[in-house]
């Protein structure tokens, strides 16, 4: 009798220790999809930070530039607001 629940318990080892595999098998693989679309997300996101960046170091330096700019100036000596204006990107606002 003993060797019959022995035999049980040692088929019912078998039958988890493979479906474990199987199971750690499939989620290999869903873990390396997850990583590959979190890289290439990572790198989209790395490209989008530093065009911003480059737009932001523009548009700063086309206003600034306008500042010192004769052109720029109004009758009171302070920098024109029209001229500002229509530097730099269309949608950002200069202050």
């Amino acid at each position: 009798m003993i060797e019959i629940l022995e035999a049980i318990v040692l088929a019912v080892v078998a039958v988890v220790t493979a479906w474990s595999g199987f199971r750690s098998a499939k989620w290999d693989g869903v873990s390396a999809r997850e990583y590959a679309t979190s890289s290439r997300l990572r790198s989209e996101g790395g490209k989008q930070q530093l065009t911003a960046n480059q737009y932001q170091l523009y548009n700063t330096n086309v206003q600034r530039e306008a500042g010192r700019s004769p052109c720029c100036w109004s009758t009171t000596r302070e920098p024109g607001p029209a001229a500002l204006g229509r530097q730099g990107r269309p949608y950002v606002r200069l202050i």
